[in-house]
């Protein structure tokens, strides 16, 4: 009962402490004067304080960019994006620049708070054809800023380079037979340094020991040979080895040409397949890093 007693006459005097002379402190309240009571009570100047985002659409908004994350939706400041902000958007498997926000965003695009960040960003809308507004995804076919409703979008994608070129190969004294074009019709593929090419004709399969970057061009190199022949229902294996002549390398281009002759050998059953037989053969190659 004390306790409660000694608080009502603290708040008596705290009371009559702000009040002055009948003074309620109310801002805004006229004096005896009839003049407005202008006393600052210090909330007008918290508000000014207080950040204004903008939210004008920035001019970038909808253009890829880089964010990965183990969540989503999540963002991070970019200073590539006008609106400064980047954004990760699993729903539509994309990142792109987006823009702080407090209620609205440009037609397409809705203003949605980042869990865990404190943060509201315009998230793209799900692609609608028609609803004449551009989200993410649309209307692009490819090319960042587009502006239009709506045509169907293909997320530009980096196109594999693919190894090809020609090869030249005469077996059994035969007329030589070239094949050329881009893999698999011509395939080159450098693992470790050693490159392994093909052509889809006679089958033959080759492989050779590369040079490290920067070595000089070489003038021999050693390659090795196969083919998997069918004769009359048996299968033959065959097998060669020799020094190719190197007419042409250029390993920042990932270019290599060159010649060479093997002696093909059959290598156990052979029957009715011949024992060994002739190849002449010559290449000019574009290769790939890549897998065999």
């Amino acid at each position: 009962m004390k306790i409660k007693y000694a608080v009502a006459l603290l708040l008596v005097g705290l009371m009559g402490a702000c009040g002055g002379d009948g003074d309620t402190g109310a801002k805004g309240e006229k004096d005896s004067g009839g003049h407005q009571n202008t006393e600052d009570t210090g909330v007008d100047g918290e508000e000014e304080d207080a950040e204004v985002i903008d939210e004008t659409p920035s001019q970038d908004l909808g253009k890829a960019c880089n964010l990965a994350c183990n969540y989503s939706p999540c963002a991070v400041q970019d200073s590539d994006c006008d609106g400064g902000i980047c954004v990760r958007h699993g729903e539509l498997n994309a990142s792109y620049c987006s823009q702080p926000c407090v209620t609205s965003c440009a037609p397409g695009y809705s203003c949605v708070e980042i869990e865990d960040e404190g943060l509201s960003v315009c998230l793209s809308d799900e692609p609608e054809c028609g609803n004449g507004a551009v989200e993410f995804g649309e209307a692009c076919d490819g090319e960042e800023g587009c502006s239009q409703d709506c045509l169907t979008y293909t997320e530009p994608v980096d196109e594999a380079t693919l190894s090809g070129g020609s090869i030249t190969e005469a077996i059994h004294d035969g007329e030589a037979q070239t094949t050329e074009g881009l893999e698999p019709t011509v395939k080159a593929h450098n693992i470790e340094n050693w490159l392994f090419f093909s052509a889809q004709n006679y089958g033959f399969t080759y492989g050779m020991g590369m040079p490290q970057a920067g070595d000089p061009a070489p003038q021999k190199l050693l390659v090795e040979a196969g083919l998997l022949e069918n004769v009359g229902g048996n299968t033959c294996q065959f097998n060669g080895t020799a020094m190719a002549t190197i007419t042409s390398y250029d390993y920042a281009a990932k270019k290599i040409a060159g010649q060479a002759s093997f002696t093909m050998t059959c290598m156990g059953y052979c029957d009715p397949c011949a024992a060994e037989f002739p190849l002449e053969m010559s290449f000019d190659l574009d290769w790939v890093e890549g897998e065999h």
